[in-house]
């Protein structure tokens, strides 16, 4: 598995789910969603987001984590997927159909500079704090 497009979980009411942005599961998405990941994504960035792309992304995420268990008989359906969905809301989803979007279409370099550029902002955040610490303590 390669560590920068690495899975990630999603709760959607009591079930937890992993979601897999391989590359199978995209090509899954561009189908039951009737359009390329690339315009789903700049659609997401202009804050128009069909449904049909929400479902597809959750659905065809979490096929590609059965899919990677060799258990892909065994994934949720498209309709179940979308009945939690509503449930959960719909505005509590989209960073996850972000987040796939983004790990699926970006390059390995990207994302692991990304992951970097976190880690060196995280950690960056944690020494000044602990600087505040030290100063107040004095």
């Amino acid at each position: 598995m390669n560590k920068y497009r690495g899975d990630f979980e999603i709760s959607l009411g009591d079930e937890t789910f992993t979601l897999r942005p391989d590359f199978e599961s995209l090509c899954e998405f561009e189908d039951k969603a009737q359009v390329s990941a690339y315009e789903a994504l700049k659609d997401f960035q202009k804050e128009r987001v069909p449904a049909k792309v929400i479902g597809a992304v959750i659905w065809s995420g979490i096929r590609g984590h059965y899919r990677e268990l060799n258990r892909i008989d065994q994934a949720p359906s498209y309709s179940y997927i979308g009945q939690l969905i509503i449930k959960q809301g719909i505005p509590s989803i989209l960073p996850h159909v972000f987040e796939y979007l983004s790990k699926a279409l970006s390059s390995d370099e990207q994302l692991k500079a990304q992951e970097e550029k976190m880690g060196n902002a995280e950690s960056g955040a944690l020494t000044q704090s602990r600087k505040k610490k030290t100063t107040k303590g004095q």
